[in-house]
């Protein structure tokens, strides 16, 4: 706080300097020094009203830092870093600005690099400029505090997760569903099969693969080995699985999707 007070009383002692020119000592006799006072008491009561004002907002400032903080900039001060008004109020106001793990960090950040402070031509610009690198995280290799440039247009583009979905164990769907069920099938994948979709009668006891085999018997052309079935709440179907087991029922919609084999042919055709 002693710090900052003094340094408020240095810019005071600049403001009143800018506002009392020179010419003091050209007063001839008193009449004309008295004229000059006269002339200067507004300038005074406004230099005496921005110094009371300095005065409180480096209270402010000094109010803002942790008892571990200032310990630390007394620290500095001691070792011989800084002297006291190297760091100016508007400097100090952003200091106090951060959370304290960041002033933590500046601090530990203008300790590492004491031989760049020290001559530094501006103790303050290097506080600034240190504040700056910790809002942005910059001021170590893993970056914390930094803002993620990517993060809000990945957020848009991201899928929502898919829901979990409480399948009935496949018995019990078989006991409560004993007749054949009737299910869609989109068949667009295929454009040979001239249709846009299929509806069979099937028992649920039946498994995915004997449903393809089934599908190319009614005129779907994709080879048996190249489909792929896809329900939409609980994703592609595996072969050796019953439709009891995915809880079908009459109505239930299935994609039929051709599988793309992998690998590198795949690579060079997306590339090419």
């Amino acid at each position: 706080e002693n710090l900052l007070l003094r340094e408020a009383t240095s810019a005071h002692l600049l403001i009143s300097q800018s506002h009392f020119p020179s010419r003091l000592g050209s007063c001839t006799d008193i009449s004309d020094c008295t004229m000059s006072d006269r002339s200067r008491s507004p300038r005074v009561e406004r230099v005496h009203l921005e110094e009371a004002a300095l005065e409180e907002q480096a209270k402010l400032v000094a109010a803002a830092l942790s008892d571990d903080i200032r310990a630390r900039l007394q620290q500095m001060v001691k070792e011989g870093l800084v002297k006291e008004g190297d760091f100016d109020l508007h400097a100090m106001s952003i200091f106090s600005a951060l959370n304290p793990d960041l002033q933590d960090r500046v601090l530990s950040y203008c300790d590492t690099n004491k031989i760049y402070m020290t001559n530094a031509r501006s103790k303050s610009g290097f506080l600034v400029a240190a504040c700056e690198k910790a809002r942005k995280g910059s001021l170590d290799a893993r970056g914390f505090g930094t803002v993620d440039p990517y993060k809000e247009y990945l957020l848009t583009i991201a899928k929502p997760k898919r829901e979990w979905v409480d399948l009935v164990p496949e018995q019990q769907w078989l006991e409560q569903t004993t007749d054949a069920q009737e299910v869609i099938f989109d068949v667009r994948a295929d454009p040979e099969a001239g249709v846009s979709a299929i509806r069979l009668c099937l028992q649920l006891d039946r498994t995915v693969r004997s449903v393809k085999e089934r599908l190319a018997a009614v005129g779907v052309h994709m080879p048996v080995q190249k489909m792929k079935l896809r329900e939409a709440s609980i994703g592609y179907m595996r072969d050796e699985r019953t439709l009891a087991y995915y809880n079908l029922k009459s109505g239930s919609k299935v994609q039929l999707v051709a599988k793309q084999r992998g690998g590198r042919r795949q690579a060079v055709e997306k590339m090419g």
